[in-house]
């Protein structure tokens, strides 16, 4: 009993290639606990950055604003 099997030919452009890690990349991987540290402080350090801001109860907002005058006898507001 003969199995076929179809191959397909190999296109280059269509080839899934392997993506190499970077430096950083390499060196956090085998240091999993400094990694993890890392991430640690990074969130620690934002959850005390957002708590320091000085926040303001009533802020100045500036709204833009527009006045248009027309002349058009005969007619209301409504209608203009």
């Amino acid at each position: 009993m003969q199995t076929t099997e179809k191959q397909t030919p190999s296109n280059p452009e269509t080839e899934i290639k392997p993506i190499r890690p970077t430096g950083i990349e390499k060196f956090l991987f085998n240091r999993q606990i400094l990694a993890i540290l890392l991430s640690f402080l990074l969130f620690v350090g934002g959850i005390m950055g957002y708590f320091s801001m000085v926040k303001e109860s009533d802020p100045d907002v500036q709204l833009a604003k527009a006045i248009i005058s027309t002349e058009w006898s005969g007619t209301d507001a409504e209608t203009i």
